[in-house]
């Protein structure tokens, strides 16, 4: 009887632990383009990360990363352009500012 009870409390053990396993994340460094940081702000399921870096000149460009690489696409806008999602495909879209208006792309 004893080792039916210490059976059930085992299998108990074994059951929650597996529904209460944490999630597995992997971490990438995004690294810098010519600046200070990189600004993730959406990622798809195929891994491409998109966002904005802020260059020397202090402006802040869209970018593109996948596989721990970082592609620096410039400004659509006069002050800022950043991506603020992307679709499975690949396509952004996203916000930049000219001097008078916000304009979204």
């Amino acid at each position: 009887m004893k080792r039916a009870a210490l059976l059930v409390v085992m299998m108990a053990l074994v059951l929650s632990a597996t529904a209460w396993a944490q999630p597995r994340f992997d971490l990438i460094d995004l690294g810098v383009i010519h600046g200070p940081g990189v600004n993730p702000r959406a990622i798809n399921r195929n891994g491409t990360m998109t966002g904005s870096a802020v260059v020397i000149s202090g402006d802040e460009h869209l970018v593109l990363a996948k596989g721990g690489e970082v592609t620096d696409l410039g400004l659509l806008a006069d002050t800022y352009t950043f991506g603020s999602g992307i679709s499975n495909n690949g396509i952004v879209v996203g916000q930049g500012e000219n001097a008078t208006v916000n304009t979204l792309y």
